[in-house]
C-alpha cells in the first residue's frame, strides 16, 4: 500500500487538512437524505454555521439522496461544503411530495 505514481506525478497527499469543526447536515440540522423529503433549509443551516465558524469548518453531507428545492447560498471563507462523495446525490428535479408540501 502507498501511493500511486506515474510520470512522477502523485495522485495522492501525503497530508490532509482536518477540518476544525463538522457541521453535519443529518445529525445537527436533521436532514434527511432520503431522496424524498425536501432537505434545502438543513444544508443551508449547515453551510451558514460552517460559515460563521470559519476557521476550517465543514459543512458535511453524509452519504444520501438531497433534495434542494431553491439556491443555496454558499459564501465567505475559511470553510468547506463536502461529504462522503460516495452515493451522495442531487436529484435534478424534487419528487412530487417535497414540492406540493411546501
Amino acid at each position: 500500500m502507498g501511493t500511486l505514481t506515474s510520470a512522477s506525478q502523485r495522485f495522492l497527499r501525503d497530508t490532509a487538512a482536518v477540518p476544525t469543526k463538522v457541521f453535519d447536515a443529518k445529525v445537527a440540522f436533521n436532514a434527511k437524505g432520503d431522496g424524498r423529503a425536501d432537505d434545502t433549509g438543513a444544508i443551508q443551516q449547515a453551510i451558514d454555521a460552517a460559515r460563521a465558524h470559519g476557521r476550517g469548518a465543514i459543512a458535511y453531507l453524509p452519504t444520501g439522496t438531497y433534495v434542494v428545492t431553491k439556491a443555496l447560498r454558499v459564501t465567505g471563507a475559511d470553510y468547506t461544503v463536502g461529504g462522503t462523495g460516495f452515493r451522495t446525490g442531487w436529484p435534478g428535479e424534487a419528487p412530487k411530495a417535497a414540492r406540493s408540501s411546501k
